[in-house]
């Protein structure tokens, strides 16, 4: 899905979003792109594609493959991105974040991405690592 921004003096930059429900909680690529638009007439404004699915790791973007709609697919055209901005899922309900996964997916999608001619942003969200949201909610009620 790709959104187009209003016109401006200079051409848009096109950004790709590869992520999960992190990213469409509140419509981040949308919210960055409403930004974009609000700079003065003579700034970039932005062109927006997303690859996002909710409970997806990089790991999982990855290993679906190359087939139309996918984050791998809409990257291999060269030259369409200027930016690839990618997420990886955090830790929940119990989950510990696997940051040797990370590493090795963050830089096949890097890679994939500097071969298609774009740059790599990437995009860290909060991360609950001393402890898991069920024991930080007993802990807030155990304190009334």
């Amino acid at each position: 899905m790709m959104i187009a921004a209003p016109l401006s003096a200079q051409p848009p930059l096109k950004v790709l979003f590869i992520g999960n429900s992190q990213m469409s909680q509140y419509d981040l690529p949308l919210m960055i792109a409403a930004l974009a638009d609000s700079a003065p007439a003579d700034s970039p404004r932005l062109v927006i594609g997303r690859s996002i699915v909710g409970g997806l790791s990089l790991k999982k973007h990855w290993d679906a493959g190359e087939g139309p709609g996918t984050a791998r697919a809409l990257i291999a055209s060269p030259n369409v991105w200027d930016y690839v901005v990618i997420q990886d899922i955090y830790a929940h309900f119990g989950n510990r974040p696997n940051p040797q996964e990370f590493e090795d997916y963050a830089a096949r999608f890097d890679d994939a991405i500097t071969r298609a001619g774009s740059k790599t942003i990437v995009f860290a969200t909060a991360s609950v690592t001393e402890f898991t949201i069920r024991d930080y909610a007993i802990r807030m009620l155990s304190k009334n």
